[in-house]
């Protein structure tokens, strides 16, 4: 799923995708059917894993840890997806 650029001309995805990884929300089941959904419309996909940082007023969950974060990205390669990382590595802990 690409589309030409208006300005440079080179192809570009028209769709992309991103998997908020919040400790206390997201778990591993569906965090898995997500990437295999995503894959089995285009396994070209961009598809970002974004950690959770505590902020405003979610200052009681915890932030992504990076094991957590590799382990999502290693599961959503597994499921098929060719375009993984992670978003936001500087919040990391």
């Amino acid at each position: 799923m690409t589309g030409k650029c208006r300005l440079c001309g080179e192809k570009q995805p028209l769709t992309s995708s991103f998997l908020g990884l919040c400790p206390a929300c997201a778990r591993k089941p569906e965090s898995r059917a997500i990437a295999e959904f995503i894959a089995a419309l285009d396994p070209n996909i961009p598809y970002s894993l974004l950690a959770f940082h505590p902020d405003y007023l979610m200052t009681d969950l915890p932030v992504t840890s990076l094991k957590d974060a590799e382990e999502a990205r290693a599961a959503a390669k597994r499921s098929g997806l060719q375009n993984v990382h992670i978003g936001n590595i500087h919040v990391l802990c």
